[in-house]
């Protein structure tokens, strides 16, 4: 039964998330740089409707779960060269988001790969705001953690 479960179910993440989820748009934009060979994913997007600096909201949970956690090196944004290191361990997660990009107006948005928005969370050892699952982060470097 279970080859015949993998020929009808879909793990597209556009055909279960709402067509004018942020994710779904992002992915639509993609889709002419699409390689059939390699595993889609966003590490960071730039926000049009605030001039945000998006991290982390297309990142498997599972992939910032595994002992070396998930990060980008100097990808190529509108603001300048980004680098930012992402780990799960228990009940956190922990960004380091490292100096050399600007921040946007909108600033620089951090998401974690929780299915649910994190209850608490700090940068550089403050408290922070979580508003709609999402952390704004002002100024760089910078060290968020984040808590469910």
């Amino acid at each position: 039964y279970g080859s015949k479960l993998m020929e009808v179910q879909n793990n597209e993440s556009s055909s279960w998330l709402p067509a004018t989820a942020e994710s779904t748009r992002a992915l639509e934009k993609l889709t002419p740089f699409y390689d059939p060979d390699s595993i889609p994913t966003v590490v960071a997007y730039e926000r049009e409707s605030d001039a945000a600096l998006v991290l982390g909201a297309g990142i498997p949970a599972a992939w910032a779960a595994a002992d070396s956690g998930v990060g980008v090196a100097r990808l190529r944004t509108h603001y300048g060269p980004l680098t930012y290191a992402m780990r799960a361990t228990g009940s956190e997660v922990r960004v380091r988001v490292e100096g050399g990009v600007r921040v946007p107006p909108g600033g620089v948005v951090v998401r974690a790969p929780f299915p649910f928005a994190p209850a608490s969370a700090t940068v550089n050892g403050q408290p922070a705001a979580v508003t709609g699952g999402e952390v704004v982060v002002r100024a760089l470097p910078a060290d968020v953690v984040l808590r469910r």
